[in-house]
């Protein structure tokens, strides 16, 4: 079977052909900052939890993963006693964290946010 050619040039990059939209005149806008629910420890907490009344994994790390972006993952892992690499391979899409990984996560993530 013959070798499919590829293209070593790259193609570029240009902001110039993303698409433009306009807004309606009239139309308000607010500004909205994602970090302030993620920071949030009660919406957190509610998620958190329903992912678990759900059985929904994907959705538990998810959230949590999103979480610990927002809070910082270097410095919850440096006082939890644990390094960052388990921290993302526990939150990863094939990572299988266990019960006491995810405990000292997230009781030093409730401990902080309050």
């Amino acid at each position: 079977m013959a070798k499919t050619k590829t293209s070593k040039k790259r193609n570029r990059f240009s902001g110039a052909k993303m698409p433009t939209v306009r807004i309606k005149a009239g139309v308000k806008v607010s500004h909205h900052d994602p970090d302030k629910n993620l920071k949030n420890q009660d919406f957190i907490a509610k998620a958190l939890f329903q992912c678990l009344i759900d059985g929904d994994t994907k959705g538990f790390k998810e959230i949590l993963q999103a979480h610990l972006e927002a809070i910082n993952i270097s410095d919850l892992a440096d006082k939890a006693g644990i390094g960052r690499r388990t921290i993302y391979e526990a939150l990863s899409p094939k990572g299988n964290p266990s019960l006491n990984t995810l405990t000292k996560i997230l009781h030093l993530t409730m401990k902080t946010a309050s």
